[in-house]
């Protein structure tokens, strides 16, 4: 999903810049900074897994992989979104 990582990116043209911010362990260590960034779906793949999506700098790609819910990803917050009654 090459077309899709350059218009999610941050300069790409889809309104919704991507920020490359690594991701998080259970233990709280951060990795890869910079390079790649991961952020979830509203969507679970699973009971303790939900689906989320890859972006990877050296690869210029975009994928969507289902990933354990302990671990620390970004999300997007969609101003407008309808509310889940948590405000």
């Amino acid at each position: 999903m090459e077309g899709a990582y350059k218009a999610l990116i941050e300069g790409g043209n889809s309104g919704f810049a991507a920020l490359l911010g690594g991701w998080r362990l259970t233990g709280g260590s951060f990795y890869y900074l910079g390079d790649y960034g991961y952020y979830w779906s509203a969507t679970e793949s699973g009971g303790s897994h939900a689906w989320s999506y890859h972006f990877f700098r050296s690869l210029g790609h975009l994928l969507r992989l289902g990933d354990d819910k302990a671990v620390g990803f970004s999300c997007r917050c969609v101003q407008g979104a309808p509310s889940n009654g948590i405000d």
